[in-house]
C-alpha cells in the first residue's frame, strides 16, 4: 500500500470504525491476517464493535502483504 492510501485511512479512521464490522469481512481477515488476529479481532468485537474495528484498521496499516488493498475492497 501507498503511503497516500495509508494517510488517507488514517484521515478518515473515525468514520471507518463506525460502519466496518471485521465478522462481515472474515475471508479478508483470515486471508491477510492469520487466524491468531482473527480470532482476537472477532473475540473483540463480542464486546465492542468499535474497538474491534480500530483493531482491524491498525493491522491493516501494518501489511506489506501485495494485493491486500484490492481484496479488502472487493470483500466489504
Amino acid at each position: 500500500m501507498y503511503e497516500t492510501e495509508k494517510e488517507n485511512l488514517k484521515r478518515f479512521k473515525d468514520y471507518i470504525v463506525e460502519i466496518l464490522r471485521p465478522s462481515y469481512i472474515k475471508t479478508f481477515l483470515s486471508t491477510y491476517l492469520g487466524t491468531e488476529i482473527e480470532e482476537r479481532i472477532l473475540a473483540e468485537e463480542n464486546t465492542s464493535v468499535t474497538c474491534a474495528a480500530e483493531m482491524l484498521l491498525q493491522n491493516i496499516l501494518n501489511l506489506e502483504a501485495v494485493g491486500w488493498f484490492q481484496a479488502f475492497w472487493m470483500n466489504c
